[in-house]
Formats: structure tokens, sequence, C-alpha cells
């Protein structure tokens, strides 16, 4: 039998519980495992008394916000943000209720303007896209030491919300991202290729991080009270260890002695090695500078060899831009020599035109002379015809006695 199912029996149960069984208001729809979680998560906040001021994304009916209510202290206040303007007629005393998206930054600030709160609960389209884009624009809104919760996460291995078990983009690969963000300083470049911006990102995120627990359909992330901005001290205490010599196992690492915090046993049983290991890094140190100082004066010759070769090669580059002076200048001589081929040639062409036409024309009059020669030669056999003909009359007895001339 579910805790939901024996609440509406006579025994007692926590007030949490007995909120969510008594609430004769407004329907609120949660999974019967949610409210032992939520009593679990928010036992601090009613321990101590003190108001709270609550926003929850997706109002839908109301229930939730007035059941939240009737349990946190008394001045405490409550905020539903829905894009659906049928929800602004839900509120209540203490209640509040604004119309939005919440995903979006610019209508965040328009609806809350710098309001903090000390409990943020999403429970909105529960689509993968909307739910990382909300925690994105509303985490910054949450106070120091405060809840941001997400409800329904089985809806982002629905691919009709948007997610996909271990699919890019869905929200609980993004949530599962904030469990690198809580560890990222335990992330050792030589363990393999890792990209430095993922890092110093996950870091920045860690940073305001205490917690982030998953239940079923449920993610709580805890805010830190205060930013942490360098790893967690390793604590220790004792003086004896008949097993296992802690001191040779931490001490070679520098880092891992500065993140020590010692008790005063703890001290006794470090202090020695760590003295003789002070001794020996000083020697190293010594020597080290020593090396540093024969590498400085190397350091000096090849500067003033690489000095003595500079002035070489400001004159090597002298010679190489007067070369290429001169040899700008013979492009541009080339160029110009170019221009005047193209002249050149384009006379030569012209100047062939002409002759082609002058030797057609020459060709057209020698037709025209071989025509005249043929006209003349033909009018000259004419002519010789017609003397032939005349003698031949002359010489006829009837043409010379016309011309009174005697018969032959």
């Amino acid at each position: 039998m579910s805790e939901l199912a024996e609440a509406s029996g006579a025994r007692p149960q926590t007030s949490l519980l007995q909120a969510f069984v008594a609430h004769a208001g407004h329907v609120s729809d949660k999974w019967e495992h949610y409210i032992p979680v939520y009593q679990a998560e928010f036992a601090r906040f009613l321990a101590r008394g003190r108001p709270v001021r609550l926003l929850e994304i997706g109002v839908q009916n109301g229930g939730s916000l007035e059941v939240w209510s009737k349990v946190f202290p008394a001045g405490s206040s409550f905020v539903g943000i829905d894009v659906d303007p049928k929800c602004a007629g839900l509120g209540s005393p203490g209640v509040t209720i604004r119309i939005g998206d919440a995903s979006d930054p610019a209508a965040l600030d328009a609806m809350l303007g710098a309001e903090a709160f000390d409990i943020i609960i999403d429970d909105g389209s529960h689509r993968s896209a909307h739910v990382v884009s909300t925690f994105e624009a509303c985490f910054q809104r949450l106070k120091p030491g405060g809840l941001y919760v997400v409800e329904d996460m089985h809806c982002s291995y629905w691919k009709s919300h948007g997610g996909g078990l271990r699919r890019a983009g869905a929200s609980i690969e993004h949530f599962k991202d904030l469990v690198d963000a809580l560890n990222a300083d335990h992330l050792r470049p030589a363990e393999g290729p890792i990209d430095p911006g993922e890092v110093e990102r996950l870091k920045r995120l860690g940073r305001r991080l205490l917690r982030v627990t998953f239940y079923d359909s449920l993610v709580f992330i805890e805010k830190l009270e205060t930013e942490k901005h360098a790893p967690y001290l390793r604590v220790m205490t004792g003086a004896e260890a008949p097993v296992f010599e802690l001191v040779d196992a931490v001490t070679p690492d520098p880092r891992a002695v500065r993140s020590l915090l010692l008790g005063p046993a703890a001290t006794n049983l470090f202090a020695p090695t760590l003295l003789e290991k002070l001794a020996t890094a000083m020697e190293a140190v010594g020597a080290a500078r020593s090396e540093a100082g024969r590498w400085r004066e190397t350091a000096e010759t090849l500067r003033a060899e690489a000095d003595a070769r500079g002035e070489d090669t400001d004159a090597l580059r002298a010679e190489v831009a007067r070369q290429a002076d001169d040899a700008q200048a013979l492009r541009a001589e080339v160029a110009r020599r170019a221009v005047e081929m193209q002249t050149l040639r384009a006379e030569a062409d012209r100047r062939a035109e002409e002759a082609g036409a002058l030797r057609a024309e020459l060709a057209r009059q020698g037709e025209e002379a071989q025509a005249l020669r043929a006209e003349s030669a033909r009018q000259a056999i004419e002519a010789e015809t017609l003397r032939a003909e005349l003698a031949r009359l002359r010489d006829m007895p009837r043409w010379r006695a016309l011309l009174g001339r005697p018969p032959a």
C-alpha cells in the first residue's frame, strides 16, 4: 500500500502528507512518491520556521501552489508562472500569478525584476529544451542555500518532448552534466584529452553547486551558501598508520599537501616527513637556481648571437626588399612592353586588313583590265573583218562602176 493511500487512514501522518490528502481546493497532480521526497527535501525549510519565497513554473489548475501555501511557515510568499492567460485568476492571499515564458530571460526580467527565491520548482511543459533554458534563466534567481527542483524528468526520455535515452539535448543529460561540474576540481589533463574550455565551464558551474540529487522523475539541485573558489581541503586526524602509510602517499604531490587540513596528532605524524622533504626541496631549489643561472648565461650568449645574426638578417631583408623593388620595376616594364606589343599587333592587324583590301582591289582591276583586253581584241578582229569586207566590196564590178573605175 502506498504512503498516499495510507494517509487516508486514521494514523497521523507528516504535515506535508496531511496537507496533500486533506486539500479540497484546486486540483494538484503529483506522483505518489513525490510527497515523501518533498517532505525530506523541504524539512530544513519547515523546521526553521522562517518564511520562504517559492517560485513554481507551470501553474495548471493552481492546486500545488495552494498546498505549498498551507505547508510552509506563515508569511511565506508564492509566485506561479504560466504561459496560459487563463491561469491569471488563480491567485490567492500570498499567491501571485504571472503570465509569461519562464525560459525567456527578457520575459522573466519583466515578470520578476530582481526577485530571488529560496525554492524554485519547474513543473512546466517538461519539454527538454524548455527545461534546460528555464534552468539557465532561473538558477541565478535561486538564493544561496536554495533548492531548484525539476518535476517529471521521465519526459526527457520521450521523443515527443525532445528527449530520448542518452540523447544529446535531453534535459536529463543536462543535469547529468552537473555531476561533472560538482567534481570538476578533480579533473586531470594527464588522464586523457580534456578541452580546457570545457573544464573551465564546469568549474565555474561547480562553484555554485552543493549537490545534485536524482529521484524517480525528480532532480534537486542545491546551491552553495557561498561560492567555492578552491577545491575542498583533505582532512586528516590521528597519529598511527599501522597498515597504509598515508604520509608517503600524500607528500610527493605538492597539490595534495596544499589541500591537507591536519589535526594535532596528524600534524605530529606528518611533520618529520614534511620537514625532511622541505629540506630536500630547498636543496633542489638551490640546485635549480644554480642551473637557472647557467641557463641565463647561456641565454645571454644566445641572445647576443641572435642580435648579431639579426643584423645580418636586417641586411638580407634590405637586399630582399631591393630585389623585390627591382622585380616590381621589371614587372612594370614587362607590362608596359606587353601593352606596346598589343598596340603593334593591333596596328599590324589593321595594315594586314588594308593590304588585303588593296590586293582585292588590284585583283578586281586586273579582272577589269583582262576584260578590256579581251574586248579590245574582239573589236580589233571585228575591225579587221570590216576592212576585209570593205575591200571585197570595193573590188566588185558594180561598185567599181559606181565609183567610176574600170573593171579589173
